[in-house]
């Protein structure tokens, strides 16, 4: 995405990705941080984040982490994250929340 920034010129679009990718990964490690009930799934979008993150700054290319991007992860972590905000309330889940549903927007909307 960020080499794909420089050569089109699609410059919101990269806004977009890096502010959702910043979004979870800012709520995710802050309700690790405050050590809440759902702590295994903050832990398990800190680390889809954070390889969201390294692909998205093309450190090198893992096909692996591309599948586990464009396949339905981020949808899963919603619906997930959607029963956790249902059980319990908490500013940080609700934060990760929606920045796995603007995620998963731009999952199912930007295909190439």
């Amino acid at each position: 995405m960020f080499n794909e920034m420089e050569n089109s010129g699609n410059v919101a679009k990269a806004i977009a990705a890096i502010s959702v990718i910043f979004a979870q990964f800012f709520f995710s490690l802050a309700s690790i941080v405050r050590q809440q009930e759902h702590m295994s799934l903050s832990m398990v979008v800190f680390i889809y984040c954070a390889i969201c993150m390294f692909s998205y700054f093309n450190v090198t290319y893992v096909r692996d982490f591309d599948a586990l991007q464009v396949n339905f992860t981020p949808v899963m972590l919603t619906i997930c994250g959607l029963v956790t905000l249902m059980r319990q309330y908490d500013f940080f889940l609700l934060g990760m929340v929606i920045s796995l549903i603007a995620d998963s927007y731009f999952a199912l909307r930007y295909k190439q």
